[in-house]
């Protein structure tokens, strides 16, 4: 009679090892329960209600800020002169735009091109110069808050009436903060796929066949010979 070798049985991880494969996996779950857990104690502290419309409006410009710096992220950068920028903009709006009579619509394309132009001169420096992102965004965060201060140097508001204020506080029944989130996030996406399916083309072999000059199927073309070279032959006087 032969004796059969059993193997042992597989022993789970080590919880040290689960947590960081769970990490790994689930790499919003921090933040997931960090918010829980504020969200729970902002509950429990606020006695006279929660107020959506109140947090939705506290969460608007931090929302605002992470839509500003995800195509950054996403391509292997960080901008850190957002901060700034977003009170750069609202320093021009409150203190040159409202009181010249451009605080209706013609104010968002307006404060829109003051982060373009931020934002494109960032993109220039780093192209250019070859300096990495962080070096440049974090020269920007400096320079952008000494504008800031320039051009305000004490805190000003705005009117309680006004476009501005509805989205503050709401829109009719609904939550302004709906709109200021939910228009960028929008656009935002278009964008971001916008720049996925450029480069998905991009670097798409067929793409890189019509660049070139060939198409699909087509051989390619035969290599040229190089000419002969003549040999000089001297004739004898």
């Amino acid at each position: 009679m032969t004796a059969v070798a059993v193997p042992p049985p597989v022993q789970d991880a080590a919880p040290g090892r689960t947590l960081r494969r769970a990490a790994r996996t689930y790499s919003f779950g921090f933040a997931a329960l960090l918010t829980v857990a504020l969200l729970i104690t902002n509950i429990a502290t606020q006695h006279g209600g929660f107020g959506w419309s109140n947090q939705l409006a506290n969460v608007a410009p931090m929302a605002i800020a992470a839509l500003a710096s995800a195509p950054s992220i996403i391509g292997g950068g960080f901008d850190l002169s957002i901060s700034p920028l977003i009170t750069l903009t609202n320093c021009v709006f409150v203190v040159y735009l409202l009181p010249h009579g451009l605080g209706g619509a013609i104010a968002v394309p307006i404060m829109l091109g003051t982060g373009l132009a931020v934002g494109a001169l960032n993109g220039i420096l780093i192209v250019l110069l070859r300096v990495q992102p962080i070096v440049v965004t974090l020269a920007m965060f400096f320079s952008l808050q000494g504008i800031d201060l320039i051009i305000a140097p004490n805190p000003a508001s705005v009117p309680g009436t006004g476009w501005v204020r509805h989205l503050a506080t709401t829109v009719g029944a609904v939550p302004g903060a709906i709109f200021t989130i939910g228009i960028p996030s929008q656009v935002n996406m278009v964008f971001e796929a916008a720049v996925v399916i450029i480069v998905c083309l991009i670097q798409s072999p067929d793409f890189r066949r019509r660049i070139t000059g060939l198409r699909r199927g087509a051989p390619p073309p035969a290599p040229v010979a190089p000419a002969p070279l003549e040999t000089p032959v001297e004739v004898a006087p």
